[in-house]
């Protein structure tokens, strides 16, 4: 098999095109022979040349799926680039793309995906890392594109999202489909069913950050759904700008500085009379439950086989063998090798609520969050009320529910220093919202 370049002319919106190429590519057979997809350089506003890159045998035979695509796409059939001459262009025009750092991504196919079991997947930890300046911007635009894809779906089963993760982050290590439907959920752009089966896009929202108010105008957090068209429109009633997250770990946040007379408006525009808007930052906090009635509602089961597993009980730091006596803890269950060295595989994460006698299961950091309640009772967290800055330690991440309330304040996720998560831009009010309804022990630094 051997690498080859083909050329597809295209006229239209390029975010429409390429989601044209992703449903098509969305049949396994396809997947196997293409392997990238970019745009070329612009000939005039609104046409421009794609590039397909694909596996084949013959270096200049057209594959029959760009055949397909060239019949949806275009006119013409597609134009082999494949000589030194041809190729210099196409590669430059690949490696622009992926540095712009207000486009899209290049789309990658995976040749083979990997899918796992929704509900062990969700309850794996991913450990956030630090990359290079180039590599999270790369990451930005990914995630940016991932969500307009998924705003275009509206909802799905896990092996969908398994599939479309896989196309832009098909060997990373830190972006596994779990982590990658974790960072949306934690900045309110998707929901997930309890079980962790399925996924939906949420409609776009647009929530107040708190703060003082400067000459009449007030800063808006842009939630869900989003498109070309939602983006476009929202220029119309003030200043948009785009906000990379941390470490390149989620699309970018998007705040709109607006006047409440503009926002008046909103219901008689075009895309944007669908929006709704959310005036008071704090909504969200106050209809978090309490954290006992957070913990009966998790999915739970009465009947797992312990004497079929190896179990080991997290201790805080590392999960050790140990004989299941019924204590409270997380456990994860491996199977059982039938020679002393022999392989063995995580079968799934639980924590055991003694109280109820069951087996809870959900989010990593969910029930680890329960682990250290049952070990050390309360949460230490330290607030700076002049900067609006509150610090809690790595290990004890807020069960994702409650943390959302602090990523929406700001719409960033936390920065990580010194093995401390920071969350910035949060209210007092907030702070104490949260503590009435988690076992938190709060500290005030003036």
């Amino acid at each position: 098999m051997s690498h080859s370049y083909f050329a597809i002319s295209c006229k239209g919106e390029l975010d429409q095109t390429l989601m044209k190429v992703e449903k098509l590519l969305s049949v396994a057979d396809h997947r196997k022979q293409v392997l990238a997809v970019f745009p070329g350089t612009f000939v005039k506003q609104g046409d421009f040349y794609l590039y397909v890159e694909t596996a084949t045998r013959s270096r200049d035979a057209i594959p029959l799926v760009l055949k397909e695509l060239s019949q949806i796409l275009s006119t013409q059939e597609p134009i082999p680039c494949n000589s030194p001459k041809d190729r210099e262009p196409v590669r430059a025009a690949q490696d622009a793309w992926r540095k712009r750092t207000e486009g899209r991504v290049t789309y990658r196919s995976p040749q083979e995906i990997h899918s796992v079991p929704h509900y062990d997947a969700w309850s794996i930890e991913v450990t956030d890392t630090q990359t290079d300046t180039e590599q999270d911007l790369i990451n930005t635009e990914r995630y940016d594109y991932l969500l307009r894809l998924l705003s275009t779906y509206g909802d799905g089963h896990w092996d969908r999202f398994c599939q479309l993760c896989r196309a832009f982050w098909p060997d990373e290590r830190y972006h596994t489909p779990a982590h990658v439907l974790r960072q949306l959920h934690r900045l309110g752009h998707v929901a997930v069913a309890p079980d962790r089966s399925q996924w939906r896009t949420l409609a776009p929202v647009l929530v107040a950050l708190p703060g003082p108010e400067h000459e009449n105008a007030t800063r808006y957090l842009l939630c869900g759904a989003r498109d070309a068209a939602l983006l476009e429109a929202l220029h119309a009633l003030g200043q948009v700008e785009h906000v990379p997250q941390p470490y390149g770990q989620g699309p970018a946040a998007v705040l709109l500085e607006t006047t409440p007379e503009a926002l008046e408006s909103i219901a008689h525009k075009p895309v944007l009379n669908d929006v709704l808007v959310v005036r008071d930052p704090m909504t969200y906090a106050r209809s978090l439950p309490a954290f006992e009635d957070w913990r009966r509602n998790l999915p739970a089961e009465t009947d797992i086989p312990v004497f079929e597993y190896e179990v080991r009980l997290f201790d805080g730091t590392h999960f050790v063998p140990r004989v299941f006596e019924e204590a409270p803890g997380l456990y994860e269950f491996w199977s059982r090798s039938n020679s002393p060295n022999g392989p063995q595989t995580r079968v799934k994460t639980r924590y055991y609520d003694a109280g109820a006698r069951v087996w809870r299961s959900g989010d990593w950091y969910d029930l680890r969050f329960l682990s250290h309640t049952d070990r050390l009772s309360e949460c230490c967290c330290y607030y700076a009320p002049a900067t609006q800055c509150l610090t809690i330690s790595k290990d004890w991440r807020l069960p994702l529910l409650y943390e959302r309330a602090l990523i929406l304040t700001s719409g960033y996720l936390p920065e990580e220093r010194d093995h401390f998560l920071s969350y910035t831009g949060v209210p007092q009010s907030l702070v104490e919202c949260l503590a009435e309804r988690l076992p938190l022990s709060l500290q005030i630094i003036e």
